[in-house]
């Protein structure tokens, strides 16, 4: 294992926030309250040390956190920039548990929240120096981050969670495979090896691929059943295998996602590369699923030709977006983006992926454009770019 020590200031963090993934085996990503938010913001203006964040540094760049979820997710909820936090934007409390804190330079700011800041520091108030030095602080701050890469031996990864204290002491695919029933030997002999997942670029650590099918066939089941989709965390997984051990592998569900899979395993081949996140991955089978029923509508040419515009788009915009160059014309390309890197497997964000990816086939199919590119097109003169 290679370690690599950085540095990761808070106004790279706001940058970059939306590029790194939270995987399932982590906790919930908002379980601080609200005054150990506070508690981590007041140690921030004070330049206090805090633990280092640590990240899995995979083959294509992306960065997965392994440990640190809670203070990213803080600072991100403070910069306003985390919509699923309901303490998004919360303000500063300064405390000092052990003396009087009159000396304090920042006391003025108490419960000002980071968009007040910037507020007072563009104003010709008073406290104007003091707001600026505030958010200087702020992004100037240098998180300590610990870059894992070169992992060979997937037992050893999971040995480093285990030093960091994270609490799981085997990754979800091991708990998975580790069950018993028909559900579980679907999985893991069938489904998860299908050729569609041979060749999708999702990290090939032990078990994730079946564990992204197995986010599918719950999927599945959930609409077949119930009308909706639902949430998919690991004990959701389990919940699922159990409550399905003895399902006969001729079950509708089963048969149509495995249909799925044989449709789209041929353009996988070509377009693996683009699938390299799980979430996108279970979205993409999902509506390849749905649409599959639909008379009239499955064309699976038309669909990976849709997926390329419509990731290519993401892609570019995601850039965009780190570039701190904003187009106000793609924002649902953003709202998906976060659906994709923050509680990726919980309801809300599967519905909300699925509903805007269904949208954008619909349109892509009736004018061969996506939402926003005639207008950026009228607004720049310039064509919508790809990456």
């Amino acid at each position: 294992m290679k370690r690599t020590p950085g540095v990761l200031t808070i106004k790279d963090l706001s940058r970059s926030f939306l590029d790194i993934e939270f995987p399932e085996y982590q906790r919930e990503p908002n379980l601080w309250s609200r005054d150990q938010k506070q508690r981590l913001i007041d140690s921030v203006l004070r330049t206090f040390d805090i633990a280092s964040v640590y990240f899995y540094q995979r083959d294509d760049d992306v960065r997965e956190c392994i440990d640190g979820r809670q203070r990213l997710n803080a600072i991100a909820s403070f910069l306003g920039d985390n919509p699923s936090d309901e303490h998004n934007g919360f303000e500063i409390r300064l405390d000092n548990e052990i003396s009087d804190d009159r000396d304090n330079p920042f006391t003025e700011l108490n419960g000002r929240t980071y968009a007040e800041l910037l507020g007072l520091a563009g104003s010709e108030n008073d406290l104007r120096q003091l707001a600026s030095q505030a958010v200087a602080t702020l992004n100037e701050y240098q998180i300590t981050t610990v870059a894992l890469s070169e992992i060979e031996n997937p037992e050893e990864f999971n040995l480093q969670f285990l030093r960091l204290n994270l609490g799981v002491l085997i990754n979800a695919g091991e708990k998975l495979h580790a069950m018993v029933g028909s559900m579980r030997d679907i999985v893991f002999e069938r489904i998860g090896k299908h050729g569609f997942f041979e060749h999708v670029q999702i990290p090939t650590r032990r078990y994730t691929k079946e564990v992204t099918s197995a986010q599918v066939l719950l999927q599945a089941f959930a609409v077949r059943e119930e009308g909706s989709f639902t949430r998919a965390r690991h004990v959701d997984l389990q919940r699922f295998f159990k409550a399905q051990a003895d399902v006969a592998d001729t079950h509708p569900a089963i048969v149509e996602i495995e249909g799925v899979l044989s449709d789209l395993a041929p353009g996988a081949e070509t377009m693996g590369n683009r699938l390299r996140n799980r979430a996108i991955s279970v979205s993409v089978v999902l509506l390849a699923w749905r649409l599959r029923g639909q008379p009239g509508v499955w064309d699976v040419e038309r669909f990976w030709a849709f997926l390329k515009v419509f990731l290519g788009r993401l892609a570019w915009q995601g850039k965009r977006i780190r570039e701190l160059e904003r187009d106000s014309e793609y924002a649902y390309l953003g709202d998906f983006q976060r659906h994709l890197t923050q509680a990726s497997v919980e309801k809300p964000a599967v519905e909300t992926r699925h509903r805007i990816l269904e949208e954008e086939f619909h349109r892509w199919l009736a004018d061969d454009v996506l939402q926003g590119d005639a207008e950026y097109s009228a607004r720049t003169g310039e064509e919508p770019g790809s990456a």
